[in-house]
């Protein structure tokens, strides 16, 4: 049998072993979380900046369909003892286009004052294409503001 003195003295040891095992990693850990966190965060930074275009540069390849019919619906029917109203709609959005040509964000600069309408207007906007903005013969991504003026019954 070992003497008390040595046990003491091998499980201080043990101890100081695995503390020190422990330590190592964790250091190695943290090193390894900062490095990857500044990673995610450079990847989310924009590789570009987003430059704002005039309403004339945007160009539709599948442009949005407003019909009567959408707005309507959502106005709801008119009183069948007065005939109905022409009512006019005027709206502006800001779009943002990917470099796709797909709209990838939309704000409502100028509402219809019908939270349905504009949402109606802004689900038509969503499945639009455009031609894909360019500056210095690349594409870029680009804001665009479009108004829509609108009648309807």
């Amino acid at each position: 049998m070992m003497p008390t003195a040595l046990k003491i003295r091998l499980k201080i040891k043990l101890r100081l072993t695995i503390v020190s095992v422990l330590t190592k990693a964790l250091l190695v850990l943290s090193i390894f979380a900062v490095h990857s966190a500044s990673a995610e965060l450079a990847d989310m930074s924009p590789s570009q900046p987003v430059i704002q275009f005039a309403t004339s540069d945007a160009k539709w390849v599948h442009q949005p369909k407003f019909d009567s019919r959408h707005i309507r619906n959502l106005g709801g029917n008119c009183d069948p003892e007065e005939p109905c109203k022409l009512k006019r709609v005027e709206m502006k959005f800001l779009l943002t286009v990917n470099q796709e040509g797909k709209v990838a964000n939309i704000t409502v600069l100028q509402s219809s004052g019908s939270e349905k309408i504009d949402s109606e207007f802004i689900r038509e906007l969503r499945r639009s294409l455009f031609k894909p903005f360019r500056k210095d013969s690349k594409t870029v991504v680009g804001k665009v503001t479009i108004p829509i003026s609108f009648k309807y019954y």
